[in-house]
């Protein structure tokens, strides 16, 4: 189901956030975004960018911090819906 417009401002913010972090290279700040379970997942672009807990996750970060020195994002059009306790985008 389509969020609210409070739901869908809040889950936006996180995302700004987060990826506000990744821009500053600020890995403690990113990190902190993702569930601390062991089983928790990034996939990146890259053959080397799968990472299963937060361990391999620092280490997938860490490597791209090494090719830039600035970043930055803009969002345009996007779409947040949300079933329980639940949100995607």
């Amino acid at each position: 189901m389509k969020a609210d417009t409070e739901t869908e401002n809040a889950i936006m913010s996180e995302l700004k956030q987060c990826f506000e972090a990744f821009g500053r290279r600020d890995l403690d700040a990113l990190l902190a975004f993702f569930a601390p379970d062991p089983d928790v997942v990034v996939i990146g672009t890259g053959r080397d960018e799968k990472g299963i807990g937060l361990a391999e996750i620092r280490a997938i970060f860490q490597r791209a911090f090494a090719h830039f020195s600035e970043a930055s994002f803009e969002f345009g059009w996007h779409s947040v819906s949300v079933a329980g306790p639940l949100a995607w985008l």
